[in-house]
């Protein structure tokens, strides 16, 4: 697997993940439990990847708080629950992070996905080679700020845009891409 050597900096794989549309179903400036609903299949995919020794880490834009829609507290607060449903299912998630910024409202900033300042902190942080990583997203710019620092990219959804190395409908169809695992059976085939 991955060396345990300290003088090597880098040595886990990991995903690096959207939040909306990816974790949960992107209904608009989600920013409370009620409104959070976890997409088909995430968690049998992080399952697999912890699995496998893949590091998880969630990285969002959240320009709702540039907005004014909510605030830091809201999103921290929604974090816990979605780390909470998560850990109920046996998967802890080794990071999150989130550009509360929109060049609207708040200007510029390096944090804001298609930068990759994030990601960046998080590969040091977590000790993660960006090259043996894969980020999934559902929007060009969530792709773009992981392949910026050397991961693989997936897109969730259909922009035929959008360069990437595997577009997906559906996140059990990640696994095998990624994993080497069988293909998952629909409820049809079963």
């Amino acid at each position: 697997m991955f060396s345990d050597n300290p003088q090597t900096r880098y040595k886990h794989p990991a995903l690096f993940l959207d939040r909306d549309g990816v974790i949960n179903e992107d209904l608009g400036y989600v920013h409370t439990p009620e409104t959070f609903h976890l997409k088909p299949g995430i968690i049998a995919l992080l399952q697999q990847a912890s699995k496998f020794g893949y590091k998880l880490v969630v990285i969002t834009n959240q320009s709702g708080i540039a907005r004014k829609y909510y605030s830091h507290e809201s999103v921290k607060l929604l974090h816990l629950y979605m780390k909470e449903l998560f850990r109920n299912a046996g998967v802890l998630l080794d990071g999150i992070y989130y550009c509360p910024h929109h060049p609207d409202f708040s200007g510029n900033c390096w944090c804001r996905k298609p930068n990759s300042l994030l990601f960046e902190k998080a590969a040091a942080l977590h000790h993660i080679d960006p090259h043996a990583s894969w980020v999934i997203g559902d929007k060009s710019r969530d792709l773009e700020a992981g392949h910026a620092i050397g991961c693989r990219r997936i897109l969730v959804g259909k922009d035929e845009k959008v360069e990437a190395e595997y577009q997906v409908e559906k996140l059990l169809e990640i696994g095998p891409l990624i994993f080497n695992l069988p293909a998952a059976k629909t409820k049809t085939e079963a």
